[in-house]
């Protein structure tokens, strides 16, 4: 009998922490409003669990005349343009495979990456070119990002996000040619610059909560689980 109700509670658990599990929250825009400078974007698909914290990017661009994109950078926030350096900014390099965090400072912009101490975390860059297009993408832990308690040199603690949204977004995101990135030995970026660029800009762009397939499963694992218990009491 012990055995039984073990078994029992544990697809219970399963089914309830499914049941109140939270929304994923994610954009796929085809062809957004953008400056073309640095080729098309045709694509830019992005998701934020909020089970996991995990943030994912990924956007498709089209190679230029005479070059392809072969680095971006990227600020994401939950919907208004930031205002207090609350949040993160990304930048991608090609050659090097390397997404660079940093708390985005208002005052400096896109060269946020002249403050070393605003340095935060690396993350790899997946790339497939097919055809005429380019498609970049990465994924960061949030919730190391996200806690403030994990970096000692932030100008509002108590106002960090890190990289996240919810029912809105806000995107600034731009990318380049020629890019070229060096390093530090601690991973932070020695220097950098590109050719040119493009944009892609708004605020309060309204998303879609998207499922996810394991919690499908597990929900279903659970409603087996409990009506085979039911049947044996």
């Amino acid at each position: 009998m012990n055995k039984l109700f073990a078994i029992c509670s544990f697809f219970l658990f399963g089914f309830s922490s499914t049941a109140f599990a939270g929304p994923i929250y994610g954009i796929d825009v085809d062809n957004p409003p953008q400056g073309a400078g640095a080729g098309y974007v045709s694509n830019i698909t992005s998701s934020y669990n909020t089970n996991t914290d995990s943030f994912k990017w990924q956007h498709t661009i089209e190679d230029t005349a005479t070059n392809q994109s072969d680095g971006f950078w990227l600020v994401v926030s939950d919907g208004p343009m930031p205002q207090e350096d609350e949040v993160t900014i990304f930048y991608g390099d090609l050659d090097n495979n390397t997404v660079s965090a940093y708390q985005y400072e208002s005052s400096y912009g896109v060269d946020t990456v002249q403050l070393q101490d605003h340095y935060l975390a690396s993350y790899g860059l997946n790339y497939s070119h097919d055809g005429s297009a380019g498609t970049f993408s990465f994924e960061v832990d949030g919730q190391y990002l996200n806690d403030a308690n994990n970096f000692s040199n932030l100008e509002n603690p108590d106002n960090w996000l890190g990289t996240q949204f919810n029912e809105l977004i806000g995107v600034w995101f731009a990318p380049t040619l020629d890019t070229a990135i060096s390093y530090y030995n601690n991973g932070s970026i020695q220097s950098a610059e590109a050719s040119t660029s493009g944009w892609v800009d708004g605020s309060n762009y309204g998303t879609t909560v998207v499922s996810e397939p394991e919690s499908w499963s597990i929900m279903l694992l659970g409603l087996a689980g409990l009506l085979a218990c039911r049947k044996r009491v």
